[in-house]
């Protein structure tokens, strides 16, 4: 996803969202909270899928294009399925020769272009991420390599001694609050959104505990298990927080908080657009909020958004 440039505007455009229903008068209040996340959210959480994904690698890089100490770079010979008790790891022909891992345990897929894929290692926590990043589309996916899945890689690409490049430093590992899983955020634009990097199967648990929470909370806004667990990851992300009587959701325009009791109570209000990044200041507010029982405050986020972050 290209990184989005915000510049700085001469006033701050904070309006009110009076009535949902006048503006989706076709759509019920699930209908309506779907839709905002597909529009606005700050980064879609793609499903670890490589028929949905394959628009990534349909212009397949070539050789002379390959990234330097990129995993394709490093293959040695025919390429063959290998697998252990966690993991599968093969190349799939029909998706123009990506390379796919297939974790048993959590019955996900991560595929990726291995001409722009390396292994990033962060020093600090001792931990390896296999990261696919483009130079247009910058960082594109990302999952955890522990010793299982680079005991596959060592075996899949015939090399012993793996490369690992420093971690891109503006990338970096961030914990969500209410879950404990770990994402991959970028210091130099929260907006981008986050990677989940789901590692066992106590967070994959953790994500359906939250998913319950959301369907059995917001009953009049969360009306089907597709919507709790699409909520329950955009949480884990630092995409959206949930309030006494609603959900706050972190768009990519601004905030937008929809009320589970009443629809007149819903409001939105636009980010102001400075040089420098306020996500992560936001987040911070939002949590003192949530805590402090003013989340849904149209108020005191108004006036917080009316600071100066230049």
């Amino acid at each position: 996803m290209p990184i989005i440039s915000f510049r700085c505007h001469t006033t701050i455009h904070l309006a009110p969202l009076v009535n949902q229903e006048t503006i989706h008068q076709d759509m019920d209040r699930g209908q309506q909270l779907m839709s905002r996340i597909n529009q606005g959210i700050l980064r879609e959480i793609k499903p670890k899928n490589p028929l949905v994904e394959w628009y990534y690698w349909k212009d397949k890089h070539t050789v002379a294009d390959a990234t330097e100490h990129s995993l394709f770079k490093m293959a040695q010979g025919m390429l063959s399925p290998v697998e252990n008790d966690n993991y599968r790891l093969e190349e799939i022909e029909e998706l123009n020769n990506a390379w796919a891992v297939y974790d048993k345990k959590l019955n996900t897929f991560f595929a990726f272009d291995p001409a722009i894929t390396t292994l990033q290692k962060d020093e600090k926590r001792n931990r390896v991420l296999v990261v696919c990043e483009d130079k247009e589309l910058g960082l594109i996916d990302v999952i955890e390599a522990g010793a299982l899945l680079l005991e596959c890689l060592r075996a899949f690409t015939g090399i012993e001694e793996l490369c690992f490049l420093p971690l891109n430093p503006d990338y970096y590992i961030w914990t969500g609050t209410v879950t404990g899983i770990d994402g991959l955020k970028m210091r130099s634009n929260g907006y981008a959104g986050t990677w989940l990097l789901l590692q066992s199967e106590s967070q994959v648990k953790k994500l359906r505990m939250l998913a319950t929470i959301y369907s059995m909370d917001y009953p009049n806004l969360v009306d089907s298990d597709e919507l709790a667990r699409r909520l329950a990851k955009e949480e884990a992300a630092g995409q959206c927080i949930r309030s006494r009587h609603g959900i706050v959701l972190f768009t990519e325009e601004g905030l937008v908080y929809m009320d589970g009791t009443n629809p007149d109570n819903d409001w939105e209000l636009k980010y102001p657009i400075y040089e420098n990044d306020c996500y992560y200041e936001m987040l911070r507010f939002a949590y003192r909020k949530q805590v402090s029982g003013e989340l849904e405050n149209y108020c005191a986020w108004k006036a917080w958004l009316n600071k100066d972050f230049t």
